[in-house]
């Protein structure tokens, strides 16, 4: 029981540096990451995917603030660690890539970028039963980059699919929806 509530206590805070990021207090938030971060790491040392939750929460935080070589130390070490804690393909791997591709997007390297877009596509496409709107919101981000950089026929086609899939997913109203469409107006303009 006593080891149960040592980690309730730690995702609690996880939780709560989470909600704290998603309302911009961004200085409660890194304080209670950075201990969460620190009480995973005595409790699970190692690879563990609570680790990777937190982590993946801090480079969040440090993205949002542009401290983005903090960010991408946190988003390559998740990675490395779900590839160690998982068989490929498998969504958490997914994830990691389409955070890294995105992280790489925004510092203006598209080269890696489009490499972790690619594979967070892949790595969707290979299973059984992909959660779709990830793979929509991983379509829309490497088809951008497509476009981007010159493959502007391959680019449009990833990016309809995407398209498709959230219209499929979701209502008119739908913010994944909107954002999607507002991309293919883009695109077109």
């Amino acid at each position: 029981v006593g080891s149960e509530m040592c980690i309730r206590d730690r995702l609690s805070l996880n939780n709560m540096g989470y909600f704290n990021l998603r309302r911009g207090r961004y200085t409660e938030a890194e304080e209670q990451l950075v201990e969460a971060s620190g009480m995973l790491d005595s409790l699970f040392p190692g690879d563990h995917q609570r680790r990777v939750m937190v982590f993946n929460n801090l480079a969040s935080l440090y993205a949002q603030q542009w401290r983005l070589e903090e960010a991408e130390t946190l988003y390559v070490t998740a990675l490395e660690m779900v590839e160690r804690l998982y068989d490929t393909p498998h969504p958490e791997i997914a994830r990691q890539h389409n955070n890294l591709g995105t992280l790489y997007r925004d510092r203006q390297r598209s080269v890696e970028a489009r490499r972790h877009f690619t594979r967070a596509v892949e790595e969707y496409r290979a299973m059984t039963y992909p959660d779709r709107a990830e793979l929509a919101v991983a379509l829309g981000n490497l088809g951008w980059m497509q476009v981007e950089s010159g493959s502007v026929a391959e680019g449009r086609a990833l990016i309809l699919e995407s398209l498709d899939m959230r219209r499929a997913l979701f209502d008119d109203g739908h913010h994944e929806r909107i954002a999607a469409e507002r991309i293919v107006a883009t695109m077109y303009a």
